[in-house]
């Protein structure tokens, strides 16, 4: 998550101010980054509608900038946030939507071992084995 790792609460303070900061600066992608880190935290906090909000409006925002690995982090977090709230069968389309961009990703020339990233890897491996669950 980033900034107060364990108190979700402080974290989503801080990447609102970030955000709003980043927003007055026209900083698209600090906003974004920091507006995903905050959705993040909510998820953390149980708040599962309101990070399914923030992360609706960063899809929008992240496929506009065309940053793929935000939109695919994005489906992913947007995909926990649906099914820890509830919404298995929804989650299921946002898992698929974040392998495929990952695979896509994995692709472009000089990015074969992309997959091997810690953090990249998680998701990808979390996101496939619940794409294919279709709950």
């Amino acid at each position: 998550m980033g900034l107060n790792k364990g108190n979700p609460d402080s974290a989503i303070r801080e990447f609102r101010k970030l955000t709003e900061q980043a927003d007055g600066r026209s900083l698209k992608y600090l906003s974004l980054e920091s507006s995903v880190g905050m959705a993040e935290a909510m998820i953390e906090k149980k708040s599962y509608a309101a990070a399914q909000q923030e992360l609706q409006t960063d899809l929008g925002k992240s496929e506009r900038l065309g940053s793929r690995y935000q939109t695919a982090r994005i489906h992913y977090l947007l995909a926990n946030a649906l099914r820890l709230g509830g919404n298995g069968s929804e989650a299921s389309a946002h898992y698929q939507q974040a392998v495929s961009l990952l695979e896509e990703m994995r692709k472009d020339a000089g990015a074969e071992k992309l997959l091997e990233r810690s953090g990249l890897k998680s998701m990808f491996t979390e996101a496939s084995r619940f794409a294919a669950a279709k709950n």
